[in-house]
């Protein structure tokens, strides 16, 4: 079995949390804070995800689970209109496949700077009423619920480490 460092998806999940904190920072002028895992919603509201996976000596894919009404709360921020304005779910789910770039892929640079290259793969955003993923037998999961005013925010991490840098196993964060 493919087994991560348990230190090293914990460092992951360091870096995802920062990532997240750094982007609801600078891009909608929000604080986070790290909350309890629970469900998102309870089933009543469409929840949106985001997924975006990179590949590499890592590779990993992070799910962000959000209700559908805060979603496009953050798509009317960014794009500098009223969530009633939009035309279907187009501009929010590319506005969410957006903000899955920024947070993967600042993690996604930060795993190359400890040594650890990979390349990202384009996000899939889908609407779902409960965050569930598909978990590859050989990953590591942690999740993670982030608050960002009343909202809560689900991240499932997902990792594993190929099998040509397994012996390279004292690389950490």
């Amino acid at each position: 079995m493919n087994t991560i460092n348990h230190s090293l998806i914990d460092e992951v999940s360091v870096l995802l949390t920062s990532s997240v904190s750094q982007i609801f920072g600078t891009v909608f002028d929000l604080t986070v804070q790290r909350g309890d895992v629970e469900e998102v919603g309870e089933g009543d509201e469409n929840l949106i995800a985001c997924s975006v996976s990179f590949v590499g000596d890592v590779n990993g894919t992070i799910h962000i689970y959000l209700k559908s009404s805060f979603a496009g709360k953050l798509a009317g921020h960014m794009l500098g209109m009223e969530p009633h304005e939009f035309e279907g779910e187009g501009m929010v789910n590319d506005v969410m496949g957006e903000l899955g770039n920024m947070i993967v892929g600042t993690v996604q640079s930060r795993l190359c700077d400890f040594g650890f290259p990979c390349v990202l793969t384009i996000p899939s955003v889908m609407r779902t009423n409960h965050p569930r993923a598909a978990t590859p037998v050989s990953a590591e999961c942690r999740q993670l619920s982030i608050l960002c005013e009343s909202e809560r925010i689900l991240l499932l991490l997902q990792l594993q480490r190929t099998v040509q840098n397994q012996r390279q196993s004292s690389n950490t964060l």
